[in-house]
């Protein structure tokens, strides 16, 4: 039964999806086809239109259709391939609690999701994304919506064994892509937590995603090929200031810098988020060739 309501279900977005694009969308739309097509309403984060949805999630929240990102409320990071979300967090707890559920449930259903944006060329309409609620971090309260494809993302297959090189579809993305995916950010952020390596900055506004081995040299997106440092820190290290041990996580400087002079605090990256070693050693080699 429950198998043939998620069909229904999904098959509903469709129809949304494909009227959206019959008026004219995905970009800049009128919020009044939005809210006609019950794509999202209400001026809330998360739309999850419970009475359609909440017979579907077993627990009576409802499962996430419109998600509302404006840039202003939260550090989103928005990117071509999609978007990691904070959960909602404001004074109505309550409806804070049902909105993180129902994005949950969206997940676990694999139902897709209709991200909606300012439209930049007119700030009166919405450009709209149709995405999948692909990996949630419930610690650093995100989730990731991507947006690839005309259905739910392949979630990666965890494995032990590391991947330095960029893979085939990874390579594909590299010529077209201007941002770090929101899949290797949103895994980076996951795994290190949302600070920079080297210092206490947690704003996230502040934080990228580094690249070990970086897209220009064919790195790959393995969350172990990336750790998470402040824009001046990340700065430093892509133009060679900046380094570490590929043994022991040491922070190492070149000659004309001071820990004291660029801010950085920590003298070791701890093993617990320490990028893989074939990565740091990859870089190290590159910075000292002649060890």
């Amino acid at each position: 039964m429950l198998g043939t309501k998620l069909h229904l279900e999904n098959e509903r977005r469709k129809k949304q999806w494909d009227a959206l694009l019959a008026a004219g969308g995905p970009k800049s739309i009128a919020p009044k086809t939005l809210n006609d097509l019950a794509i999202y309403r209400g001026g809330r984060g998360v739309w999850f239109d419970k009475n359609t949805t909440a017979d579907l999630s077993g627990d009576g929240a409802g499962v996430a259709v419109g998600v509302l990102h404006t840039g202003s409320s939260y550090a989103d990071d928005l990117t071509d391939d999609g978007v990691i979300y904070h959960y909602p967090s404001t004074e109505r707890a309550g409806r804070d609690d049902a909105e993180i559920a129902a994005l949950r449930n969206a997940f676990r259903l694999g139902l897709p999701v209709f991200v909606v944006t300012h439209c930049p060329s007119n700030a009166s309409r919405r450009d709209v994304h149709r995405g999948w609620v692909t990996d949630t971090d419930d610690v650093s309260a995100l989730c990731l919506i991507e947006f690839l494809g005309e259905s739910r993302p392949a979630v990666p297959i965890a494995t032990t064994a590391f991947r330095l090189d960029a893979n085939r579809e990874e390579r594909k993305q590299l010529a077209k892509r201007l941002k770090r995916s929101a899949r290797f950010s949103f895994e980076v952020g996951k795994r290190c937590g949302w600070r920079c390596a080297v210092c206490a900055i947690e704003i996230q506004e502040l934080l990228d995603a580094a690249h070990v081995r970086g897209v220009a040299e064919k790195g790959s997106d393995d969350p172990r090929n990336g750790l998470i440092l402040c824009k001046n820190h990340h700065a430093a290290f892509d133009k060679g200031l900046l380094n570490f041990h590929p043994d022991t996580g040491a922070v190492e400087l070149t000659a004309e810098l001071s820990m004291a002079l660029i801010a950085i605090t920590v003298n070791s990256i701890p093993e617990a988020i320490r990028p893989h070693t074939d990565a740091l050693r990859w870089r190290w080699e590159r910075w000292h060739p002649a060890i």
